[in-house]
């Protein structure tokens, strides 16, 4: 990582001069030198920086297409169509071989029949069998009432819906998710602690408010047939990836060859989830991506535009609250964590500074792997189509009280995070 006390730099890649501040990353605007200081100095290939191109397009197609829509609904593309189709047959796939080899009872000899009834079954129990886990850190309604009254009034708002369960996590992040379908399903709102002590109550609506949307734009990735679907994909990879290793077998058994055969056998089996996973991860990108767009739209129903814009900009903090979980492994007990990240989240970042990040997020959120399209992205939208005032509010008293709620978590996310970081440091 560079930094520099002077005023200017040569860029040891195109030689121009560098306007520098102290104690900023250096970087350069004309051929983004160091703009990521932690990135690996390898220079992309053709096939890459192919890729690279290809991604760039179409990110920039979605954030020119969901601009030009009228609505701020999500709509229906070929993509999602395709995925929904791909995740209804792998999820019929299990239930569909079993029934396809009970009405072969009459047609095949009995000893095949057992054996790939077997089999079916075997596969049938593997997919279904197992209910997906809910998320962690659920807390209760009991503990935290006004949290859970402020977040339904806000699902209500965006989607005329109530949150089954709030979890709370020691990520800087949020995110949405269900479980079940139809009468069975169940809606979850994850919220990071870290991320929620650097908001205002604006914000904070606001960040609940976009997760509430993901739920009522009904979206693919956040669902239960989209879970399932990943599920079966990943266990039916596990199953066949080759399990058995030749090493120790004399070459000159006829073992060694079975194990052999046995092996590229299922390994060629294996790519078929592999496969079907990686299509499906290439076609509902473009949705996830959309689908972060409509529900800032939406979102804006509740908190308004500027309110959802600021918590926005409160993600380029992440930074800050690695550094502040470092400084915990270091220090422990003595560190007031939520204090300091609080301190360091207040200072107000260079315009030098914003523009490395909205240059760096560009670079990574315009990628054919990116599910989420770049925050400067997102706030042109949310400028250009958002609603200007919202409608959810919270008083002065229900702040302080909301604020005690999520202080009961303090002592166990401190702990969660301690602990992941120390683990991070002595894994090696």
């Amino acid at each position: 990582m560079s930094f520099n006390t002077k005023s200017t730099l040569k860029c040891p890649v195109c030689n121009i001069d560098i306007a520098v501040e102290n104690n900023e990353v250096n970087w350069c605007e004309n051929c983004d030198w160091n703009v990521d200081p932690l990135a690996n100095d390898r220079k992309e290939n053709a096939f890459e920086k192919f890729l690279s191109s290809l991604g760039r397009k179409i990110s920039e197609g979605i954030y020119t297409s969901v601009l030009e829509n009228k609505r701020i609904e999500p709509r229906w593309t070929k993509e999602k169509v395709a995925t929904i189709s791909i995740c209804l047959f792998v999820v019929a796939l299990p239930a569909g071989l079993l029934l396809l080899n009970l009405l072969s009872y009459n047609f095949i000899p009995k000893l095949l029949f057992y054996t790939f009834l077997i089999l079916t079954i075997g596969f049938f129990y593997v997919s279904y069998s197992k209910w997906l886990k809910k998320p962690e850190n659920l807390v209760s309604r009991a503990d935290y009432p006004l949290l859970y009254k402020l977040t339904d009034r806000i699902c209500w708002e965006v989607g005329k819906y109530k949150i089954s369960d709030i979890g709370i996590l020691s990520d800087f992040n949020a995110f949405y998710t269900e479980r079940g379908w139809g009468p069975f399903k169940k809606r979850y709102i994850s919220l990071g602690l870290p991320l929620i002590e650097v908001l205002t109550d604006e914000e904070l609506v606001a960040l609940i408010a976009h997760e509430a949307s993901h739920g009522a734009n009904g979206d693919l990735m956040r669902s239960w047939l989209m879970h399932r679907t990943e599920y079966i994909l990943a266990k039916s990879y596990f199953i066949f990836s080759p399990q058995h290793s030749h090493e120790g077998t004399n070459s000159r058994d006829a073992s060694f060859l079975m194990v052999i055969v046995a092996n590229y056998l299922f390994y060629g089996l294996a790519q078929a989830p592999l496969l079907c996973w990686k299509l499906m991860r290439k076609l509902y990108m473009r949705d996830s991506q959309e689908a972060e767009y409509y529900a800032d739209l939406v979102a804006t129903k509740a908190c308004g535009k500027n309110a959802m814009i600021n918590m926005l900009k409160k993600f380029q903090y992440f930074d800050e609250f690695d550094f502040a979980v470092g400084k915990l492994a270091l220090e422990k007990e003595k560190y007031l964590f939520f204090d300091e990240l609080k301190k360091l989240t207040q200072i107000e970042k260079s315009k030098r500074t914003l523009a490395r990040l909205d240059r760096l997020e560009k670079m990574k959120g315009l990628g054919l792997d990116s599910t989420h399209p770049p925050t400067g992205y997102r706030i042109s939208v949310i400028q250009e189509k958002g609603n200007e005032l919202g409608t959810v509010k919270i008083s002065n008293e229900n702040s302080v009280q909301i604020r005690s709620e999520f202080s009961l978590a303090r002592n166990q996310i401190v702990s969660e995070l301690l602990d992941a970081r120390l683990k991070v440091l002595f894994s090696g």
